[in-house]
Formats: C-alpha cells, sequence, structure tokens
C-alpha cells in the first residue's frame, strides 16, 4: 500500500506544477495577443509614414488597451463555459447520451446502484446520481460536477454489461477519487479556461470576416486599408490564440494523465483491491468495442473519462489518459501482459478470470523501431521460426498416413501434381462464377479425381496441395501446363478464401515476383489500412465476439493502443486487397511484426479454422515470407 501513497504524493506534486503551468500558458497568451497586436498597428503606422520615434506613447497605451481586451475576452469565454456548466454533473451526463438509472430498472443496473452506495459509504458522502451510456458498449465511466452534493457519476453500457462486481467496484472507487479530490471542479473549470483561450481564434475570426466585408465593399483607398488592417490583425490574433490553445490542451492533457494516476492510487486505497482495477483494465484491453464514447461532445469532455473516450484523435503528448499498459503494471506489478477477455455476458456478481490471453508479454515500444539495414532475407528466417511454432510435424504426419496411396503416388507422376491442383481450384469454385472450361481431354481425368477429393478431409486435400505445389517447384511443368495454372491464378473467384491461397501458392511456385519498394517504415504509417487488414482477417474467421478479442490480441503485439475495430459493413474484398497491398510496402522489419499479429489470432481461440489457414497462407506470401504449412483443425499449444 506504500507505493499507493507515493504515488498519491507524487501526482499532487505534479499537477500543481502543470496548473502553475497552465496559467503563465494563459498570461503568456493574452501578452503575446497584445504584442502581436501591437506588432501589426505599428507596422501600419511605419506604411503610413509617422516618424519614428514620435508614436511610441500610442503604442504603449495599445498595448495596455490590447491586453486589457484580450483579457476581458478571455475572462468572458470562461466565463460564459463555465456559467453553461454551472448547473452540475447531469448537465455533460446528458450531453454525453445518458440517463438517470431508476432503482426499478433491470438487475445490473442495481447491482451498479447497490456499488455506488456502498463506496459512498465507504467515502463518508453523500451517494451521487447515477447515469448510463445505453448507446455506448465500450467500457468507460466518468464523474462530472462542481461540488461532491452536484456530482454525477456516468457509466456506459458495455461497463455494465462486460465487467464483474468486483472490476465494477474497482471503476467506481477510481471515479470517487475524482469527486473527493477535487478533479471534477479541476476538470471543469480548465473547460472554462481552454475555452476562453479558444474565444481569442473566434474572436480573430469575426476581425478577419469583418476585414473581408470592409474589403468587399471598398469604395475608397482609405476603405480598403480598413479592411486589411482589420484581416491583418485578425490573422494574428488567430496565430497567437491557435498557439496559445495549443499550449493549453497539452498542458490539460498532462494534468488528466497525472490525475489518472492518482484517481488509480486512491481507488486501490479505497478498496483496498488493487487487482480489481487492474483487472477491469485488462477486460478493457481485451474489448472489441475498446472505451470509445459515440458522442460528439466526448472531445470536449475527453478528460473526464476512465480511459481514452476519442479513440486515434488524442494520442502522444494530447493523450487525455496514460497508456493502459502502465497503469495495468502499476497497479499489477507481476502482470503478465495477458488482458482478459470474456466470451459471453458475465453474470450478475461473478468475477470470471477463464479468459484467454491477448499477448504473450507486455509491448516494449523499443520492439517497434524498425531495423531499416536489416536483410529482407533474415526477416524471412526469422519469420518462418515464429511461424512453425504453429504448426505440428507429428499432426501433419498424421494427416498424411491417413491419405489413400494412390493419390499421394499422384503427386509424383509427371502430371499429377497438375491434375491435382486444378482439381482442388474446380472443386473450390464459387457457384457465383461461371465454370472454367477445362478441354475434354482434361475433363476426363479431372472428374474421378474431384471423386476421390469428396472422400477426404480438408485438412488430407492441403497437405496433398502442399505436395503438389512443392513437386511444381522442383520439376516445373510443361508450358502449356504452366499457362493454364496461371490462367486459373488470374480468375480466383472474389472473396473464395481457398483461391485465393491457391492462386498465391502456384503463382509462387510458378513465377515469384519481387515485393514492391519500401515505402512505409512502420505498421503506424499505414493508418486506417492495417486497421482494415486486421479487422478483415478477425472477422473473416471468427466470429464477431471472438473477432474483436483476436483483433485486440494483433494490435496489442503491434502497440497501436487506439485501434478500432471495423464494422463489419464496411469492410469488402477490393478494399482488404488494397490493405495487403499497402502491408507488402512496408520494410522488412514491419512486415515481420505485422505477420505475427496476424500469427497471434490464429492462436487466440486455440483452433484452426479453415479461413485462418486460407488467408494467413496467402498472406504470409503476399508480404514476401516463405509458406506456412499451418493445417485446419491442428491442436495448438496454449503458448502459441
Amino acid at each position: 500500500m506504500r507505493q499507493f501513497h507515493e504515488h498519491q504524493r507524487a501526482a499532487f506534486a505534479e499537477t500543481a506544477k502543470l496548473i502553475a503551468l497552465l496559467c503563465i500558458a494563459i498570461a503568456g497568451t493574452i501578452v503575446l495577443s497584445a504584442v502581436a497586436v501591437t506588432y501589426v498597428v505599428a507596422v501600419f503606422f511605419y506604411l503610413e509614414g509617422f516618424e519614428p520615434g514620435k508614436h511610441w506613447p500610442v503604442l504603449y497605451f495599445i498595448f495596455g488597451v490590447s491586453s486589457f481586451l484580450v483579457a476581458c475576452i478571455v475572462a468572458i469565454g470562461t466565463g460564459l463555459k463555465l456559467w453553461k456548466l454551472r448547473a452540475g454533473g447531469s448537465v455533460i451526463a446528458r450531453e454525453l447520451g445518458g440517463r438517470p438509472i431508476e432503482p426499478e430498472n433491470d438487475q445490473a443496473e442495481r447491482q451498479l446502484l447497490n456499488i455506488v452506495e456502498e463506496m459512498a459509504i465507504a467515502a463518508g458522502i453523500h451517494s451521487p446520481a447515477v447515469f448510463v451510456l445505453d448507446a455506448d458498449h465500450s467500457i468507460n465511466a466518468f464523474a462530472a460536477g462542481y461540488s461532491r452534493d452536484q456530482a454525477v457519476i456516468g457509466v456506459t453500457r458495455g461497463a455494465i454489461d462486460k465487467l464483474g462486481r468486483d472490476e465494477l467496484q474497482g471503476v467506481i472507487a477510481h471515479e470517487y477519487s475524482h469527486i473527493l479530490n477535487g478533479d471534477m471542479q479541476l476538470n471543469l473549470r480548465m473547460m472554462g479556461w481552454l475555452h476562453g483561450i479558444l474565444a481569442i481564434t473566434i474572436s480573430a475570426k469575426h476581425l478577419i470576416d469583418m476585414g473581408v466585408r470592409s474589403l468587399n465593399h471598398a469604395h475608397a483607398r482609405r476603405r480598403s486599408g480598413d479592411g486589411i488592417f482589420l484581416i491583418a490583425i485578425g490573422c494574428a490574433l488567430w496565430l497567437v490564440g491557435s498557439v496559445g490553445a495549443l499550449m493549453a490542451m497539452l498542458v490539460k492533457a498532462a494534468t488528466s494523465r497525472q490525475r489518472e494516476y492518482l484517481a488509480d492510487a486512491y481507488a486501490v486505497q479505497f478498496t483496498r483491491h488493487p487487482i480489481a482495477l487492474a483487472d477491469a483494465f485488462k477486460r478493457l484491453a481485451g474489448h472489441g468495442k475498446g472505451s470509445r464514447i459515440r458522442s460528439a461532445n466526448a472531445l470536449e469532455a475527453s478528460h473526464l473519462f476512465l480511459a481514452n473516450g476519442c479513440g486515434n484523435l488524442l494520442s502522444g503528448w494530447l493523450a487525455s489518459h496514460p497508456p493502459l499498459s502502465e497503469r495495468i503494471a502499476r497497479l499489477d506489478p507481476d502482470w503478465d501482459g495477458l488482458p482478459l477477455f470474456a466470451e459471453t455476458e458475465i453474470a450478475s456478481g461473478d468475477q470470471v478470470h477463464n479468459a484467454l490471453g491477448l499477448v504473450g508479454s507486455r509491448y516494449d515500444p523499443r520492439q517497434a523501431e524498425l531495423d531499416t539495414t536489416s536483410a529482407s532475407s533474415n526477416a524471412v528466417v526469422s519469420t518462418r521460426e515464429q511461424v512453425s511454432e504453429l504448426e505440428d510435424n507429428a499432426y501433419a504426419q498424421s494427416v498424411l498416413d491417413a491419405l489413400p496411396a494412390e493419390m499421394l503416388r499422384l503427386t509424383e507422376l509427371p502430371s499429377g501434381p497438375m491434375l491435382i491442383c486444378c482439381a482442388l481450384w474446380s472443386k473450390n469454385q464459387s457457384t457465383e462464377d461461371a465454370p472454367f472450361e477445362f478441354d475434354e481431354k482434361l475433363q476426363s481425368q479431372l472428374e474421378p479425381l474431384r471423386g476421390l477429393l469428396e472422400h477426404i478431409e480438408a485438412t488430407q486435400r492441403l497437405l496433398l496441395f502442399d505436395r503438389a505445389v512443392k513437386a511444381l517447384e522442383t520439376a516445373p511443368p510443361n508450358a502449356a501446363d504452366k499457362a493454364l495454372l496461371l490462367e486459373l491464378c488470374e480468375r480466383g473467384g472474389q472473396e473464395n478464401l481457398f483461391q485465393w491461397m491457391w492462386s498465391r501458392s502456384i503463382s509462387n511456385a510458378l513465377a515469384p515476383q519481387d515485393l514492391p519498394k519500401a515505402r512505409f517504415a512502420s505498421v503506424i504509417e499505414l493508418g486506417k489500412g492495417v486497421e482494415y487488414l486486421l479487422s478483415y482477417f478477425c472477422l473473416a474467421s471468427n466470429t464477431e465476439s471472438m473477432a474483436g478479442f483476436a483483433f485486440q490480441r494483433a494490435v496489442s503485439s503491434l502497440g497501436l493502443e487506439h485501434a478500432m475495430l471495423q464494422d463489419p459493413d464496411t469492410l469488402d474484398w477490393e478494399g482488404f486487397l488494397t490493405s495487403v497491398e499497402l502491408a507488402a510496402q512496408l520494410a522488412p522489419r514491419a512486415r515481420r511484426d505485422l505477420l505475427m499479429s496476424l500469427i497471434r489470432t490464429v492462436a487466440a481461440d486455440q483452433e484452426v479454422e479453415p479461413e485462418e489457414v486460407y488467408l494467413l497462407r496467402a498472406l504470409c506470401l503476399e508480404l514476401g515470407f516463405g509458406p506456412t504449412h499451418l493445417l485446419i483443425g491442428q491442436p495448438l499449444n496454449p503458448g502459441s
């Protein structure tokens, strides 16, 4: 417990420094705005031919008046914002889409009310009003209000549904610490101060608009000069106000991060159960919906939330919350880096720990640094070693042993590999596509072979295909057979994952192509492209609930804390192929990291599905790595 008291003292000291810095930023913005206005006036004096030295008293007067007016603008902007928020936290809760919870509501909501009342007794204050954000199935919460009597606590529907009782209690204790430590008042005042600085830029835009209107209606040179003067002052104020607002946002974000650490420490003091809040954060890390708040007002209230509610909009120095991994590590020093995931809704009062791990170790940013000097061949070898961990030679041998001997012998005949590949292609051809017409002789050879393929399992067909491809590599077919196979590669059915894997395997064996020139140093540079690729991969090979878990496993390994699983309705085959083309332009180390993240999604549920096999095999080749021989249904080690 001593370490949490130390965290509290450190957070208080750091907050005091940041508040002082914010005051300096506000005062500095006011002074610099006055300097900018005075400078513009001095330039106009010079252009008008005023004798130097005689207008200094006027400039001093203008500086004083400008300072007073800008300070009034900041004060009025701050006052108007605080006046709007005077009613307390209920205003913010309703703006975020919340509704008050009534005692007669469902069991989960009654449990939440009970937890809030229990923590109120422990904290020695009146129980605040509780709001639920029904539209948000993410895991998040907030506390808002000017005083303890006006305080409200808001909780998302996802937090109510997905967190166990102990975890929810840890979250509520965190929010109570915001109430008791005055964070709510500080947060609301910071919202007001920031709005006051933004009022400078709002006033500047009005001056620019006035100047433009003056120019549009100018009938004389003097009138035009007035318009230019107003535009110049407006631009100077806008520039200084924007810089001041950015500085204020940076200080506000840093202050918010310190108060979050402080609230985490106080939550431990209230509950005497540090693992409760840690598990809530682990559950959040494994939740497909993340902590994103859907409301348009979420950005303005970003510093009020339990966790980042604005997705990728706030990151780095502008992040309103510390990295989730750091907060978990503070609460649970023995954390093994494994977030929690509940595949089904957690029953009331339970705390379930039968979740699966996302990644085997904490994300280390140093591991994401690109080694641009590494050769692609080294990356291939390193990745093949990792892929091999998912492969099971004993399982493959048992499948091979069960194959009919005549089919294995067929792979050793001159035209056997080509016949096997054609038979598998036609067997898996989509019914929506026009059937490919083989010549009469070849059709007669394929017909009985397709019949034999019907009587063996999908895993056996896949191993037979591997044997055939290997034979094509060692003994290339004649020109006619090669042309036929390459033509089939071009005719793969849309979204037919087997045919896509088939096409990539055959073309790699017969006509390998070099990767495009590397354009991206890390997966972060792909932006939405990496989210699209990972979302498609996870949704194509998992149920929607499990897809969120697999997606978080992938992005956690890449360090993409704010990546979001895309809506299935927004994904299509063409977009997926485009994202794959972008991924192929990553540098070697980044391609390896991306492939490793995909491998982790395969091991997420300890089951290997056909779609996962087809996608991973094809993507290995698309990203320039050796083919993987992962098989359908093979057993996986728990640590995979």
